[in-house]
């Protein structure tokens, strides 16, 4: 076999690398071993004698090609930031329990370490923490307190007091505190030494008990500090219960800090879906108070915090519909539920976790066992050199598209990132809005329904070319039209692609539940699927993660 015409071509997997060479030293004669050994190694991939142990942590060492992802989200959020600085910008990392969400973030975190401050906030950890707005805002504060230089920290921590003592309305006990202490010091100070020695004892006793009232003052200013500023969770919760509207002082000092900041802001909430119903929902809506109330800094250009969620949304959605179970059937629409409808006016965009493909598995796991890879396998340099050459005369997203599809599987995977360079391209943008333009009349009639139709369409064509899927522009653009306006229609199509044609008959199985029922055979829907020649196979051929 190993001298078969053509045999270079084959990469024999290393699990029969063990089996291969016990023949090879059960059948081969003395002379031809050491030729046949050689020729053996050049098409296995030999592994370590000893598997490593691996740890469940997370990555910050890219090894599923995830970095191409978390380039393009970091893109994206500087962009909004850019464009519009004053406003926040929400995005949702959507996947299950391990499916890398943390690594993500961590790579995310690494694209944006030159431009932006990046405050990670572990809500599983503060999970027994109230209020959990208090937690936020406290993780923010020391965060960006250690991201100062060490000589200037105690003065921007004076600073940051400073403003929560004017913002407070706690400044008139503070100063009367401070005139105390000075008044007590200043007598202490210029009080006469006394002369005689039976005067010392009473001398002894002032002193000591001016230092008692001075103790005294400085434990009741702790004290004070602690409640009146809030810089306890017991002062948060004091807050709450003697403020008629706590939330204001607490967003007004949310901007002082990110307007004081050396960097754009971006906060990461990972781990929420480890925590209950009524924390996610009550840290979410901390997040979109912060968002929603906060007043513009003192910049000339106010500075906007952007949010990082990462969390099933699955989860998220389950503890909106059950924290808010009386909005049922009044708030949510057919294909929408209360859940959807509270997620999509929280996040601007919602990103799936990239699926693993089949050759991504197989290296990943490669990697995991110890598994050397094929040293001998060189790359067609030159079709790479005419792909990429290709690449950049190419002016749309479909011309990019045509470059992979013709391209072999290890030149499209050498190409995979300036693919994703090119079609985010200001020229090649422009000609992608302009062909999903004509998919406006199936949009839902509002400006955020069509930006957040086209931040996704975005997203989504950056994932499925990482998953090496090059489905056409306007089979994409319909399953991303769906993902949005009909997410429960959407979450069955992708279990069922052929209920489109159950659909088209206006057949509704009793297998069904009963609000898919009533949604496929309504007019709107049916209507949809008529215009836009959806078929069950062009739903399937977009294929991979799913939009939360």
């Amino acid at each position: 076999m190993l001298d078969r015409d053509g045999a270079d071509s084959y990469q024999l997997h290393s699990l029969i690398h063990a089996y291969a060479h016990e023949l090879l030293l059960r059948e081969e004669t003395a002379e031809g071993r050491a030729a046949a050994e050689t020729r053996l190694s050049r098409l296995t991939r030999v592994p370590r004698r000893n598997v490593e142990f691996v740890d469940d942590a997370p990555a910050c060492k890219d090894r599923l090609d995830r970095d191409l992802l978390a380039e393009d989200l970091a893109k994206r959020l500087r962009q909004a930031q850019d464009r519009r600085p004053e406003v926040s910008f929400l995005l949702h990392l959507d996947g299950p329990w391990g499916a890398g969400k943390t690594s993500l973030l961590n790579l995310i975190e690494h694209e944006l370490a030159a431009s932006a401050l990046v405050v990670t906030f572990n809500a599983w950890r503060y999970a027994r923490v109230e209020p959990p707005w208090w937690a936020l805002i406290t993780c923010l504060r020391d965060q960006l307190i250690r991201a100062q230089p060490r000589r200037n920290r105690l003065w921007w921590h004076v600073k940051e007091t400073w403003a929560r003592v004017r913002r407070s309305g706690a400044s008139y006990l503070l100063a009367m505190l401070v005139l105390a202490v000075l008044v007590a010091a200043v007598l202490m100070i210029f009080q006469p030494i006394p002369l005689a020695p039976k005067d010392f004892g009473d001398f002894a006793k002032a002193i000591t008990g001016g230092l008692g009232v001075l103790a005294a003052f400085w434990s009741v200013g702790k004290i004070a500090a602690r409640l009146l500023l809030w810089n306890s969770a017991s002062g948060a919760r004091l807050l709450e219960q003697s403020h008629t509207n706590p939330m204001r002082e607490v967003t007004e000092h949310f901007a002082w800090l990110v307007d004081h900041a050396s960097k754009p802001v971006v906060l990461f909430i990972d781990d929420l879906d480890r925590c209950d119903e009524k924390y996610v929902v009550a840290i979410l809506e901390a997040v979109q108070n912060l968002v929603r109330d906060a007043p513009g800094g003192t910049k000339q250009i106010p500075r906007a915090a952007s949010f990082v969620v990462a969390a099933d949304g699955a989860w998220l959605r389950r503890a909106y519909e059950k924290t808010y179970e009386n909005f049922q059937g009044a708030v949510d629409e057919p294909g929408r539920p209360l859940g959807h409808l509270f997620l999509d006016k929280l996040f601007q965009l919602s990103v799936p976790m990239p699926a693993m493909g089949e050759e991504a598995r197989s290296c990943y796991f490669d990697t995991l066992l110890g598994v050397a890879p094929d040293s001998g396998r060189q790359e067609p340099t030159d079709e790479v050199h005419e792909a990429q050459a290709r690449m950049v005369s190419s002016r749309t997203e479909g011309e990019v598209l045509d470059v992979l599809d013709n391209a072999s599987p290890p030149v499209r995977r050498a190409v995979i990132a300036d693919a994703i360079a090119k079609m985010s391209t200001p020229e090649v943008s422009a000609a992608t809005e302009h062909e999903l333009q004509k998919f406006a009349p199936l949009l839902l009639a509002n400006p955020r329904g069509m930006k957040r139709f086209v931040n996704t369409y975005g997203v989504v064509r950056t994932l499925r070319t990482l998953e090496g899927n090059t489905v056409g522009s306007d089979a994409l653009a319909l399953w991303t039209i769906i993902r949005l306006r009909w997410p429960l229609l959407a979450e069955h199509l992708e279990q069922d692609a052929d209920l489109i044609d159950r659909i088209m008959a206006a057949e509704a199985d009793d297998d069904l539940p009963d609000q898919l029922k009533c949604l496929i055979t309504a007019p709107e829907v049916r209507r949809f699927f008529k215009e836009s020649q959806l078929t069950p196979a062009m739903f399937r051929s977009c294929g991979g993660g799913q939009i939360g």
